[in-house]
């Protein structure tokens, strides 16, 4: 079973190796990911072999945005006009029944 851990800069040359055989990133676009912040990169490794990775970023949450003072901004309003910018007050409910 292969071992998952966390990748970074003393990896590269590996890195690049397995993407380009997959027609991806190159060592220059790996350089420039490893540099930015908040890139996270798994590797699977089989032995001292890489054989697989995988890799994203971490964002914040879909409008969980803080503004400079530490205040959530206000909610949003949703085009059923419930103002909690989650389901329109016109969607259908559904309740169940004891039988």
């Amino acid at each position: 079973m292969p071992l998952l851990r966390p990748l970074g800069r003393a990896d590269l040359s590996r890195l690049a190796t397995l993407s380009t055989g997959f027609a991806a990133e190159t060592v220059v676009d790996w350089t420039r990911r490893l540099d930015r912040a908040g890139v996270v990169v798994m590797g699977a490794e089989l032995g001292d072999t890489l054989v697989g990775y995988a890799a994203g970023e971490v964002r914040r949450s879909f409008g969980s945005a803080v503004s400079s003072s530490g205040a959530s901004p206000s909610p949003r309003s949703s085009p059923g006009g419930s103002g909690t910018g989650a389901l329109p007050a016109t969607t259908p409910r559904t309740t169940r029944k004891a039988w």
